[in-house]
């Protein structure tokens, strides 16, 4: 089903064979990858813990633990439209995740990508900035860096247009 592109039905099957007590590391990361495109995050964490405890040296379970978390903070945020708990702790969790992989494989793309990711989402530009410029020096051939960096700049213009006309008062 995944192969012919019925990913909602792949995901469907996955989950039956995860809820069957698979423990395939193929199964593992394809069903959790169904999982996260067809939006189901919590199953996606569910199978991506038990793949990470299976296989503790396979650094695909903690990015995909990084990557879910970021992304079920994004898809929370946007229907709320509030930064409210739930989304600063799985943003939190993204960045726990991100660190964990980062410290056993410093040289991971995606990890700090998510990394950079999450900490431009809670505000925390500097350190999205040390980790955007990071990836941009790694991998000047990939988009993500640039594009952290891109947003930062933009977040930065619009403190600049706000202060001068008299809208943050924080920072006169």
């Amino acid at each position: 089903a995944s192969d012919a592109g019925d990913v909602v039905r792949a995901a469907d099957l996955f989950f039956r064979l995860f809820k069957a007590g698979a423990e395939d590391k193929e199964i593992l990361t394809t069903g959790a990858r169904c999982l996260e495109k067809t939006g189901r995050y919590n199953d996606a964490l569910v199978m991506l813990t038990r793949g990470g405890k299976k296989f503790p040296r396979e650094v695909t379970f903690r990015v995909g633990l990084a990557r879910v978390h970021n992304l079920k903070a994004a898809q929370t945020f946007h229907e709320s439209g509030k930064m409210d708990s739930h989304v600063v702790f799985q943003y939190e969790d993204s960045i726990r995740e991100a660190q964990g992989v980062l410290r056993t494989w410093p040289k991971n793309r995606d990890a700090r990508l998510i990394l950079a990711n999450a900490l431009y989402s809670l505000g925390k530009w500097n350190k999205a900035k040390t980790h955007a410029e990071e990836l941009v020096k790694r991998f000047p051939k990939h988009p993500g860096g640039f594009i952290v960096m891109g947003d930062l700049a933009f977040e930065h213009f619009k403190h600049l247009r706000r202060r001068a006309s008299g809208k943050d008062r924080k920072s006169t």
